[in-house]
């Protein structure tokens, strides 16, 4: 931080919340009271997922030259991918950036009760990010309290989860993508709050139009239009010359009917988020 931990805290505890890796999470108090939470990076932890990453891609490199389905399966600009995604991750920065851009979707939006802790930005860098204490329990640890509470609040915190991740994707184009249990938090009030925007997916417009028409399909049992949203999410593969070869095992993983929002906490959900993108895709399309 380029100063002395007490010019900026009042107290840091030292025991951590919680230690990975790559990075431990502290405790501490703003010298105004404010209670926050310190992400703080192992020293060497940039270093050590530098070679790990460099053993990773000289396999990768290996098998795209002497396997057929290395070079098939892509398998060397997925471990770039991977190794990008690993070093986006040790850069708070990102990650304040990130956390950032989910607030202000969910505050756009005003639809979900669900909580993004306010990051501190001219307290946080590379390797230390500082934000709000965000109080409650995470999934994992909240057996007792989810046990407590009713199965019809179990199924509106589902929806709402449900309904504020197909949002993020479906609007905005920015969701979070890692949403294990010990990332998703029940707050003392019952509401829904989020930890950890390492991972992030971000979608242009056209995967954003193209998922819409796959939701679409999938309600209205269309394999066909399920076919062409499959297609358009992958890219037409050189050698797909029968289209109907993709379609033939798609159809029996689709419903045979469409199923009623009330059986299902999600069709609501997907079925709107199908509509809105394939509106969209028509006004694309059609002038009139």
């Amino acid at each position: 931080m380029g100063q002395p931990l007490p010019a900026v805290f009042s107290h840091v505890n030292p025991a951590p919340l919680a230690a990975a890796s790559a990075a431990q999470v502290h405790q501490a108090t703003l010298l105004d009271g404010s209670d926050v939470v310190l992400k703080a990076q192992r020293p060497n932890a940039l270093d050590q997922v530098t070679l790990d990453t460099d053993i990773i891609l000289r396999l990768a490199r290996w098998l795209n030259t002497t396997t057929p389905w290395g070079k098939s399966l892509g398998v060397l600009a997925l471990a770039r991918g991977f190794a990008d995604s690993l070093e986006e991750e040790l850069d708070y920065r990102i990650e304040l950036n990130n956390m950032r851009s989910i607030e202000a979707s969910l505050a756009h939006s005003g639809k979900f009760s669900v909580t993004v802790p306010h990051a501190c930005h001219q307290l946080s860098s590379e390797r230390l990010l500082v934000m709000e204490q965000l109080p409650g329990s995470p999934v994992s640890s909240a057996g007792t309290l989810l046990t407590e509470i009713s199965g019809g609040e179990r199924t509106a915190l589902a929806q709402t989860l449900l309904g504020a991740t197909l949002e993020q994707i479906i609007s905005d184009g920015v969701f979070h993508a890692d949403l294990h249990p010990g990332n998703i938090f029940i707050t003392p009030e019952g509401t829904l709050g989020l930890l950890d925007f390492g991972s992030v997916g971000r979608l242009d417009p056209a995967t954003q139009t193209a998922l819409g028409m796959m939701l679409y399909a999938i309600d209205k049992h269309n394999a066909a239009g399920a076919t062409d949203a499959v297609i358009e999410l992958l890219d037409r593969p050189e050698n797909l010359d029968e289209r109907a070869r993709l379609e033939r095992p798609l159809r029996p993983l689709l419903p045979h009917r469409p199923v009623p929002a009330a059986h299902c906490c999600s069709a609501g959900r997907i079925r709107s988020a199908g509509r809105h993108l394939a509106d969209n895709q028509q006004r694309r399309t059609c002038p009139h």
